[in-house]
Formats: C-alpha cells, structure tokens, sequence
C-alpha cells in the first residue's frame, strides 16, 4: 500500500523514480509516454538528451555503427579491437555526456544526483573493534 502511494506521488511529479514492484527505474512526462528501464536510459530521457554512442566499426553494416548504451560500445570494441574507431565522434560524445549531465542538473538540481550517486555507491566495510 505504501509503495503504491510512493509510486503515485512519483508518478506525478514527472522526475525518475525506482519502482519497486516492477525492478525498475521510470519517469513519466506531461507530454509524451512514460519511460522505463535501467537509471542511464531514464536519466537520459528526463533531460531529453537520448544517449546515442556513434562509432564506426568494420562488423556494422556501411562501417558505422551506434549504441544506446556505453556497455554496448564496450562490447562491439571488444567484438571488433582491429575495426573499431570513435575517430571524428570525440567531441560529440564529450559534449553528449556534458550535456546529459548539465540538463539533469538544471531539471533537477544537485540533490538529485547526490542521491543516486548514494544509491550507487558501495557500503563501507565495518570497522573492526580492536
């Protein structure tokens, strides 16, 4: 019953959110559908930058390929050491990132990202009693 007094107040307030009941982070906009999925995906599409890694790589189809997520860029380098470049696509990743981080912090303030960061962060080991 609490959870889903949470999940409603969250709901309304168009900023992400960890659903319990589903496992997974969400954000819902007044002006288009919600959006669901792992905290980088939802992180991105509360500040409306969409991630998007371009890269060119000899296993894609025309030699360019892109990801969604920095994993699957790690996984086609890895998949293609030889044919894979991020050549001319530097500053457009580095300013994709910034953004995405400036744009959540405008929306959001510092607090949020102070927050998920302490959800991310491991525990510190108890200190022993001597």
């Amino acid at each position: 019953m609490i959870d889903e007094i949470i999940n409603e107040q969250n709901r309304n307030s168009h900023r992400p959110y960890y659903d319990r009941a589903e496992k997974c982070w969400r954000v819902t906009f007044p002006d288009r559908d919600a959006e669901e999925g792992d905290l980088p995906y939802v992180a991105s599409e509360y500040a409306r930058t969409g991630l998007y890694f371009p890269y060119y790589t000899t296993k894609a189809l025309g030699g360019r390929g892109h990801d969604h997520y920095f994993e699957g860029v790690l996984e086609s380098l890895l998949d293609d050491p030889e044919g894979f470049s991020i050549q001319r696509f530097e500053e457009y990743v580095i300013q994709l990132l910034l953004n995405g981080l400036l744009n959540t912090v405008l929306h959001t303030g510092w607090k949020w990202i102070i927050i998920v960061m302490n959800l991310y962060s491991k525990p510190k080991a108890p200190k022993k009693s001597v």
